[in-house]
């Protein structure tokens, strides 16, 4: 699922990364409980480990975990990996540790194992060592809209996955697994207050923003809105994060694909927040702080300090950027999409925040991807950094006070790209020691850049007052609650769900009727839902369909191929533009549902699974070849909102962008048209869920660790 926390990885690329000798933990290591020592070592990680590290690391290192004798045990079968000559031994020292004589030995022996795996270390693979190199449509001139077009096509047709192929990528190097957050070393860094004054109740978050009292320009506001969309909710273990900067082991508000977090975010400040100067700001999730990169933002920005300074509503720019090598290294040429996706979760998540702070939020169409990388300084960084660890800006959000309408919808809505600040803090971080390039990925994200070129996209009115109640009263936690307690379902519990919740659920996916998260885009709905129903109570199992704009009931129509699809109202789903397609047995509509998932046993394990689909060809036909990120960015919207609705009831979420594209059409009746215009681009699950206590809050509490992480990045 987009949220599915990778292994542990011991892959970092020197010594630095390694915690000084002075942060060895006080609490003796056989004596700290189980619970404390994260499983989820193999083999695979231990030996990329030792080759990027060196043996005289791994020593002082293995002392930074907290172990017992039950978890070391663990410990020696796994590296032992049915070694008999080495299993024996290990297994018998790890029984005996007592003291830390005891801990020694164990130690000595796992070395000398790790000696035998050195000369076995498998090196770093290139596609262009693996792969015939694709025959990608050339593309002439950046006006050249046909071949971007083509380029595109290609693109999704070359990474969907099918039951006898899958879209390219390698196997995982755990020494080159890349950072997940960006940093700029040389920084001034601004710490932002992490205890919010601020309770709004998780159903106000939809109320029409004419209720709301907007709050106003102030640090806490800032603060607020970045923690409650972006900031690190939870961790798996707090020494691990600190110690082992690489290792994907916390919980973000938003979710990513694999807890990789390809995306980065940027705050324009016109004018100051309290005590936070105006300027150019990156945003660092791990300890919610800012990177002041500039003192300075564009002229555009600088022109409207009039309208919010003193008791004015509030105001600022997030530009919202994508390292796609932090995916690629893991997904390959399907990295791409996952970095779009993951985009839109952010994006959704900063809108909620935003909500909750009475304030509007939208997409700027105007704003090139040019614009948004020369007024962040992505540019600028790019300069300095490897090809592979680029930053490409995705998009750029207004956060804005209701009042503030007329002058967010004429700002730069022409592409205009003003001179960007000329002075740039900081040198970015490295993310990896070794790289390998995907040169699709490259060519779609070229032929998808929103330029001068572009088909122009109208924006819609935003922060709309036209709004239908969700069916049936409902006690509502609190927002704050709901946004931190998010989490990506590891697994769910066969149990059944109410229909009362199915629609809930479904309701909130409705721009019609509710305008949050949605109104953050500037078009009209354009992905659509195929559900698969299995166990909601009341409900008949089948296929069913859920359009979130009934504009596209026609097109849809004629692109199924089932002419048996009977597209029945639900009498119990008033309300809803569903439809049921077909009838199954429950069995089957679960088994299919987890064929259709790359044989993901929690999508028969929830109570119904679903698949975002829409008009691809058609819309990209329509608005040119932008519109394919765009496409993923709205999905990645609206997964931020299942999850947070799911959570609000009670129930759990995950989303999976690994499915079976050619099943998944096939079975939503898509795929034996000459044309084949309508594609999967998202599936996701929602069910009652297994207990997960893997991440506890995360707490910023600066540390000895902390600081010494910092002095190394």
């Amino acid at each position: 699922g987009p949220d599915t926390v990778s292994a542990l990885s011991m892959g970092a690329s020197s010594s630095q990364d390694v915690a000084p000798a002075t942060t060895t933990p006080t609490r003796p290591l056989w004596d700290t409980k189980k619970e404390d020592f994260v499983e989820c070592w193999d083999v695979q990680h231990v030996q990329a480990w030792l080759r990027a590290q060196g043996l005289q690391q791994y020593n002082d290192v293995i002392d930074h975990f907290r172990v017992d004798g039950e978890s070391l045990l663990s410990l020696a079968n796994i590296l032992s990996s049915g070694n008999a000559e080495l299993n024996c031994p290990l297994i018998v020292q790890a029984q005996a540790i007592e003291s830390p004589d005891s801990f020694a030995r164990f130690r000595d022996a796992v070395a000398q194992l790790a000696q035998r795996y050195e000369a076995q270390l498998p090196h770093p693979t290139s596609p262009s060592t693996v792969f015939e190199p694709h025959h990608i449509p050339t593309v002439e001139a950046p006006s050249d809209v046909e071949n971007k077009t083509k380029v595109v096509l290609f693109y999704h047709q070359q990474t969907e996955h099918g039951k006898n192929h899958g879209s390219r990528s390698i196997s995982r190097n755990w020494a080159t697994q890349p950072r997940i957050c960006r940093r700029y070393v040389g920084c001034e860094i601004v710490p932002l207050p992490t205890r919010s004054d601020l309770s709004v109740s998780y159903e106000r978050l939809y109320s029409p923003l004419v209720e709301h009292v907007p709050v106003g320009p102030s640090l806490a506001t800032l603060a607020d809105l970045l923690r409650f969309s972006l900031s690190v909710t939870g961790t798996r273990d707090a020494w691990q994060a600190l110690t082992m900067p690489r290792a994907a082991v916390s919980k973000r508000a938003n979710a990513s694909s694999g807890g990789l977090h390809p995306t980065e975010a940027y705050v324009l400040l016109p004018a100051a927040q309290g005590s936070l100067p105006a300027g150019t700001y990156h945003y660092v999730p791990r300890h919610h702080a800012l990177e002041r990169r500039a003192a300075t933002v564009p002229e555009a920005m600088s022109s409207m300090v009039g309208t919010h300074t003193g008791d004015g509503p509030f105001f600022c720019l997030i530009a919202v950027t994508s390292v796609y090598w932090r995916e690629t290294w893991k997904y390959g040429e399907r990295g791409y999409r996952y970095c779009m996706m993951d985009a839109g979760h952010a994006v959704g998540a900063i809108r909620m925040s935003a909500a909750r702070l009475g304030l509007c939020a939208q997409i700027l169409p105007g704003v090139t991807s040019d614009t948004i990388e020369a007024w962040t300084g992505v540019a600028d960084a790019n300069r300095l950094a490897d090809a592979e660890e680029h930053e490409y800006g995705v998009c750029m959000l207004a956060v804005y006070g209701p009042s503030m309408r007329s002058e967010i919808v004429s700002l730069v809505s022409n592409g205009r790209a003003d001179a960007p600040p000329s002075v740039w803090y900081g040198v970015p971080n490295k993310h990896s020691s070794l790289h390998y390039r995907w040169d699709i990925v490259h060519a779609v994200s070229e032929a998808t850049r929103r330029d001068v070129h572009s088909l122009p996209c109208q924006p819609e009115p935003s922060c709309r007052v036209e709004y239908a109640l969700a069916p049936g009263p409902r006690s509502s936690p609190s927002s704050e609650e709901i946004i931190l307690a998010r989490r990506s379902a590891v697994d769910f519990t066969n149990r059944s769900i109410t229909v009362e919740q199915f629609v809930q659920v479904l309701w909130r996916a409705m721009p019609s009727h509710t305008h949050t998260p949605h109104d953050v885009m500037p078009w009209s709905a354009r992905v659509h839902l195929f559900i698969m129903v299995y166990n909601v109570e009341g409900l008949q199992p089948g296929l069913y369909v859920l359009l979130r704009n009934e504009d596209a009931r026609e097109s849809l129509v004629r692109a199924t191929s089932e002419s048996f699809f009977a597209w029945q109202g639900v009498p119990s789903c008033v309300g809803l533009s569903l439809y049921l397609l077909k009838e199954m047995e429950q069995t089957d509509a679960a088994s299919l549902s987890c064929e259709m998932s790359c044989t993901q046993n929690i999508a028969k394990n929830g109570a119904f699974s679903l698949g975002m689909v829409a008009d691809l060809k058609g819309l990209i036909d329509h608005a040119g070849p932008c519109v394919y990120p765009h496409l993923h960015i709205e999905a990645g919207i609206l997964g931020q909102q299942l999850y947070l609705e799911a959570t609000s009831l009670g129930l759990g979420a995950t989303g999976m962008g690994c499915f079976l594209d050619d099943l998944a059409e096939q079975t939503f009746g898509l795929r034996d048209k000459p044309e084949q215009a309508w594609k999967t681009l998202y599936h996701f699950a929602v069910g009652v869920p297994s207990r997960d206590d893997r991440y506890p809050p995360y707490n910023y509490t600066k540390t000895i660790f902390e600081d010494a992480l910092e002095e190394v990045q």
